[in-house]
């Protein structure tokens, strides 16, 4: 996912179906409770077809088993 933003500007879209399909691929057994590209500062959503801005974070929560797991990935050029 990071690889992903430093190489380009892709959309807020993108960048979630890119760490959805990691996830999937990594952790088949998880189920995604939510994942959000959001702005750092406000934690507002960014807009599906906008391009992911300099400073945003990818929000996700997932449960393996019964134990949710919640992880924030910062993003920076």
């Amino acid at each position: 996912t990071r690889e992903l933003h430093k190489k380009g500007r892709p959309t807020a879209r993108e960048l979630a179906e890119t760490a959805l399909a990691i996830l999937r691929q990594d952790a088949p057994e998880a189920r995604v409770d939510y994942l959000e590209v959001v702005d750092r500062d406000t934690l507002a959503p960014i807009e599906p077809d906008s391009p992911v801005p300099d400073h945003a974070l990818v929000a996700t929560a997932v449960f393996l088993g019964r134990t949710r797991l919640i992880d924030n990935i910062e993003l920076d050029r």
